[in-house]
């Protein structure tokens, strides 16, 4: 099936928290979800279905951090996920600085930050929503 990337909406994310890990993305509320509009956002589609979305979330001029929430149909689209994710980055050509974290406890989400291009920086002891360790990952342009 044929997978393809819309503009990311508020609702995607809302129906994808129903399937998140970690409590705090089921938790979220509908106005904190929205602010992951402040940038460049995608959703990946196929055949109607969300697989995943995710953006750069502006922080400061230059400077952003990158966000990617996944779905049940994910693990069955790798490939189109990682296009999509690197999709997101290239269009961040404005940006000097962009971030992500990701829990230690899930190397398929470390992997696909170092596929990107990013590089782990350091671990954040203790900075997890269950106080487990997180990591660092940036990309620096010059």
């Amino acid at each position: 099936m044929a997978t393809n990337l819309v503009p990311f909406e508020t609702r995607h994310a809302v129906w994808l928290t129903q399937y998140a890990n970690l409590a705090e993305w089921r938790e979220m509320p509908q106005h904190e979800l929205q602010t992951l509009k402040r940038g460049e956002a995608l959703t990946l589609m196929v055949g109607g279905e969300i697989v995943a979305c995710g953006g750069i979330v502006r922080v400061w001029q230059g400077f952003g951090e990158l966000w990617v929430m996944t779905g049940p149909l994910a693990h069955k689209y790798p490939v189109a996920l990682f296009k999509a994710a690197r999709l997101l980055v290239r269009l961040a050509c404005d940006y000097h600085r962009i971030q992500a974290t990701c829990l230690e406890s899930t190397p398929n989400g470390c992997k696909l930050l170092e596929k990107l291009g990013l590089i782990h920086e350091y671990t954040m002891a203790g900075a997890g929503p269950n106080k487990e360790p997180m990591r660092l990952y940036a990309m620096v342009t010059t």
